[in-house]
């Protein structure tokens, strides 16, 4: 039996796709899916296929997910996956805001 991809990924996670995280962290963007055949994956950063990181550590792909360890200021953007077989495509969108640590001064 033959089936378009769909999104296996709880409802309540696709839900946050906007995501602030400071410097130095990791984030994992999920797009688990089913089909039949078997659906494939591409990751697409800011509209253009997503395959090194400029500054950063390296890219984890692990099938479905998009993992990024030590996050510097040029991981922000808009992460893109596009799942797809035989009978169809489904995308969806993350939007990863990296920012700067905070500072506390001390006033003496």
């Amino acid at each position: 039996m033959s089936a378009a991809p769909k999104f296996t990924v709880p409802p309540d996670k696709l839900s946050r796709s906007l995501l602030a995280l400071p410097v130095g962290n990791s984030v994992k963007l999920d797009c688990s899916a089913e089909g039949y055949p078997r659906p494939t994956v591409t990751w697409y950063k800011d509209g253009a296929r997503f395959l090194k990181r400029k500054g950063g550590s390296r890219i984890y792909l692990a099938r479905w997910k998009l993992e990024l360890k030590g996050l510097v200021p040029t991981d922000t953007g808009k992460y893109t996956c596009n799942v797809s077989n035989a009978h169809g495509w489904i995308n969806h969108t993350y939007y990863v805001d990296v920012h700067g640590k905070i500072k506390v001064l001390d006033r003496l």
